[in-house]
């Protein structure tokens, strides 16, 4: 069953856009983050007057229309992995349907000129390290990420036009949306979708999946912000450490 979608996008029009905020940073990196996420929240209050006014809608605008409808939906309500008998099934598991996945990774970055990046399911060491920290009250239901890829456009339009494509790919269940361009966390905006694809050989039974889909300007930024950063800290210890033989010279 394909995921949930209005047959009709101009309806509905009570939609919210959260822009995020924080402290200002003027460091080349920072300046290129901020444009883009005011280009993202931009576009989006661009294509709720598109709506609003009745002219045709077009595939990126229904991309993120159909987005906004998911955060809205599932607002608070994060989803988890159903009938999960233990570690070891949910490791299968991931191996039964990573194929199915990776199929449906590639022909949308394909189809919108992406990259798709598919480094196979997480490694039993990195999800128990999981599961030992933040999934530790939760349990493997917890584990979202098992199968993951990630798919990177040069632009936010194709970005969109992928989100829509993935709502229309039959099987998938788009169930929970982290868009971090219109609400950012910390100084890095990207999309995660969690969607649920048939388990195979399974009487109904599904499985959440992880895609990640990046802008290359904005990673290429934050590569720009995080070495700035690092040459900052590297500096402060090395001025630590000046102070401290100037301390112990005194």
């Amino acid at each position: 069953m394909g995921a949930s979608k209005p047959t009709n996008p101009k309806e509905n029009l009570h939609l919210k856009v959260v822009s995020g905020q924080g402290r200002t940073d003027h460091s080349p990196g920072a300046s290129h983050l901020h444009r883009l996420r005011n280009s993202a929240v931009q576009q989006r209050r661009d294509m709720f007057r598109v709506i609003d006014s009745n002219d045709e809608v077009d595939d990126t605008e229904r991309g993120r229309y159909l987005l906004t409808q998911t955060m809205q939906q599932n607002e608070g309500r994060e989803p988890f992995q159903k009938g999960v008998d233990g570690f070891e099934y949910l490791m299968k598991t991931g191996q039964a349907v990573n194929a199915k996945f990776e199929s449906i990774v590639r022909n949308i970055a394909i189809s919108t000129h992406g990259e798709a990046i598919l480094p196979g399911i997480k490694t039993e060491e990195s999800a128990q390290r999981k599961l030992t920290g933040e999934y530790k009250d939760i349990g493997p239901k917890g584990l979202r990420d098992i199968v993951r890829g990630t798919i990177v456009f040069e632009s936010l339009s194709d970005l969109y036009h992928a989100v829509e494509k993935l709502y229309g790919t039959q099987g998938v269940d788009v169930v929970f949306v982290e868009d971090r361009f219109t609400a950012p966390r910390g100084g890095y905006s990207d999309m995660k979708l969690y969607f649920e694809i048939p388990i195979p050989g399974s009487e109904g039974r599904s499985f959440i999946t992880e895609l990640q889909l990046h802008v290359s300007e904005m990673t290429a930024a934050k590569k720009e912000e995080t070495d700035l950063y690092e040459q900052r800290r590297d500096l402060e210890v090395q001025l630590k450490q000046l102070q401290e033989e100037g301390a112990s010279q005194d």
